[in-house]
């Protein structure tokens, strides 16, 4: 009798797992028939053009406004690619804070395959040509970042596999800036 429920037991633990893992594989074919992809007909009222061509199969059409950025905190940045033709490959960008593009110190950097930054993914050897597909790069700002400056965006698209870089454009100023009040010394004597 102990066997037996032992068993019972087993087999109902096994088959809640068995359950949640099927449940668990189809949660990305259930969004894929539900979410949209992240395509546009054109691209948004407040977003800045650029129509930077990256390589020969890709454009960079533009980005949303920058957003003023602060030493030890997050920003998102989000960009707007448009393919000319299928690629077959799946593509990588690299969003980098630059001081000077001359100089070109780098103050952070993020790194994603292209169309990842939405949901659900949409990598690049999933496009089709024509539809605009916006992508998000979160980029975290160092708390030793020199402030304030008005840094340069690079963003270039490169190869994973080959580590080729297919292109790449500059844009910008974002600001780096720390959010402190204002505030009199200690030792000042207010005028009013």
């Amino acid at each position: 009798h102990a066997r037996r429920r032992r068993w019972r037991d087993v087999a109902a633990n096994f088959t809640a797992v068995a359950f949640s893992a099927a449940f668990v594989a189809a949660l990305p074919i259930f969004a894929e028939k539900v979410m949209s992809r992240p395509t546009l007909a054109a691209l948004p009222p407040n977003a800045i053009t650029l129509n930077a061509p990256i390589g020969d199969s890709l454009t960079l059409l533009g980005y949303d406004p920058l957003p003023v950025a602060e030493p030890d905190a997050p920003i998102f940045i989000t960009l707007y690619w448009q393919s000319n033709r299928p690629i077959a490959d799946d593509l990588y960008a690299t969003v980098q804070l630059l001081t000077n593009p001359t100089v070109a110190q780098k103050v952070a950097q993020s790194d994603q395959p292209i169309g990842t930054g939405s949901f659900p993914d949409f990598p690049t050897s999933q496009w089709q040509a024509a539809p605009i597909v916006w992508d998000r790069y979160l980029i975290q700002i160092p708390a030793d970042a020199p402030t304030p400056l008005a840094l340069s965006v690079l963003v270039a698209a490169y190869d994973h596999e080959t580590g080729r870089r297919l292109g790449e454009t500059v844009f910008g100023p974002l600001p780096l800036t720390r959010a402190q009040p204002l505030a009199l010394p200690a030792d000042a004597i207010p005028v009013g």
